[in-house]
């Protein structure tokens, strides 16, 4: 692992932090849940803050900002000779089907999410019955003339991945951690795969905050890394640039898309993924800022660049703002305490819960003065979460954390997972959790009600800020002895 990137003397943060302070409490103001952030200037750290219970030395599910590394890879593959833009797509799969007629899709039109396409589509290949993701896409009709038209496409980049593992013989995370990860000093990069262990491509990179900002920085210096060029600068150029119209909500959606590269105002570029995790590239003003969260209202953190940071750098101070402004908290809000009951150990025990679709059979409670914890019981094992109370607890679990696919509190995973937990006392029957799943942007609530030897379990999924969907409803009763039978 290489050195960290170089930070400013202390003495010289202070312009820098401040503004960076004025756009996070302007988001936070407005509703947007930040994670990180972090801003290079000439290719120093000039400030940076983490939301606890994220902290920099944790990984963060990057969602569809993993295209523009995807789109690295092609450029590389391309340098080496291995593909072409212009090539058709089947030809690399030539054991698939595909229609007899209609234009063919190349190379270039999966880059710039020309495919001719209607919609994205990814929900073909989530829900193709055999897994088999490439065939789902070559199956999915064509509409418009590719080349003619975006439409944003997360299946097109799972394709660019799939063609990569094709001409190189490797996943693309192994083709590229010798030539872009290892040489970044990115120690332990994670990449979701589909059924056939193709890596996806168009979304499932996890990366510490750090690393992305190293990777935004390759991309400012066209693919120079201490004296190595470990990307083709000509393609970056390329990449990066304007190639097709784009569409989209905010005014930055509306500036144009690359290859897996969006272009914003002001000259930038960024990489995006959805809820809220980017990194812009601003190369007049020789800087970069990589943001992490859980929100949809992306724009107003970019309109917070533009309107905090942009100025800063145009004038090159070496004195702050006029108004000083204090740092903004930088920590997560944790679960709103009410009344608790005078023994909470009242209702310690092992509930039997009623039969579910999540498999659990046995729910076990314990509570303290400053920790709670509950246990599940499902047919793969005991999965146990700690709750600090009124301050998070962070720890590893085995709960599943995928947030989009699989539900909370399905214990499918084969490693645990980073998660901080949180706890109160609403009223002396209600006992509320927040787990928020540090590797990821997504929380759950759950929610404990009391009565008797009776407790009611509900379980709900925040993707964004707003959305509360019921993931489960138990109800079990306690039973006589404090132990959970194994499983048949």
């Amino acid at each position: 692992m290489l050195d960290p990137l170089p930070r400013l003397p202390a003495s010289e943060q202070k312009p820098y932090a401040r503004a960076a302070a004025a756009l996070a409490r302007e988001a936070v103001e407005a509703g947007v849940e930040l994670h990180s952030l972090l801003w290079l200037h000439r290719g120093k750290v000039v400030a940076e803050t983490f939301w606890h219970p994220y902290h920099p030395e944790c990984p963060h599910t990057l969602n569809s900002l993993s295209k523009s590394f995807t789109s690295a890879a092609v450029g590389l593959a391309i340098s080496e000779g291995r593909l072409t833009l212009h090539q058709p797509v089947q030809s690399f799969f030539p054991e698939c089907s595909a229609p007899s007629t209609g234009p063919e899709i190349q190379v270039r039109h999966l880059l710039t999410m020309t495919t001719g396409h209607a919609s994205d589509t990814l929900p073909a290949l989530w829900n193709d019955p055999d897994g088999d993701w490439v065939q789902a896409f070559l199956d999915a009709p064509v509409v418009f003339a590719p080349g003619t038209r975006f439409v944003y496409n997360s299946g097109a980049t799972y394709m660019l991945s799939a063609i990569l593992q094709r001409v190189t013989g490797e996943r693309l995370l192994d083709y590229l951690r010798p030539r872009l990860f290892d040489p970044l000093g990115i120690p332990n990069p994670v990449w979701e795969t589909c059924p056939r262990g193709v890596n996806t491509g168009g979304w499932g990179l996890r990366l510490r905050t750090e690393d992305v900002a190293q990777f935004a920085q390759l991309c400012l210096q066209r693919g120079s890394w201490r004296e190595r060029q470990l990307l083709p600068a000509d393609w970056l150029d390329e990449a990066t640039a304007w190639q097709t119209p784009s569409e989209g909500g905010g005014v930055d959606w509306r500036q144009g898309y690359g290859y897996q590269f969006w272009r914003c105002r002001y000259g930038a570029y960024r990489g995006d993924g959805a809820f809220g995790q980017f990194f812009v590239v601003m190369p007049e003003h020789e800087s970069v800022v990589v943001v992490t969260g859980c929100t949809v209202q992306m724009q107003q953190v970019l309109d917070g660049i533009w309107t905090h940071l942009l100025p800063l750098l145009e004038r090159h101070p070496t004195v702050g703002p006029p108004v000083d402004r204090p740092d903004p908290v930088s920590a997560l809000p944790t679960v709103s305490s009410g009344t608790a009951p005078a023994e909470p150990s009242r209702w310690d025990g092992v509930y039997r819960v009623d039969p579910n679709e999540l498999g659990i059979t046995h729910v076990r409670v314990a509570f303290r003065r400053d920790e709670a914890m509950m246990e599940l019981r499902t047919a793969t094992g005991e999965h146990a979460v700690a709750c600090g109370i009124g301050s998070w607890k962070v720890q590893q679990t085995t709960l599943a954390a995928d947030r989009t696919r699989v539900g909370p509190l399905e214990a499918t995973l084969a490693e645990p997972l980073r998660i901080a937990a949180c706890g109160a006392w609403r009223d002396p029957t209600t006992f509320e959790m927040k787990w928020q799943y540090v590797e990821t942007p997504h929380s759950d609530t759950v929610t404990c009600r009391f009565t008797g030897d009776e407790v009611a379990v509900t379980a709900l999924r925040r993707l964004v800020p707003g959305s509360r969907p019921v993931l489960c409803d138990l109800t079990g009763r306690r039973q006589v002895t404090q132990t959970v039978d194994p499983p048949s």
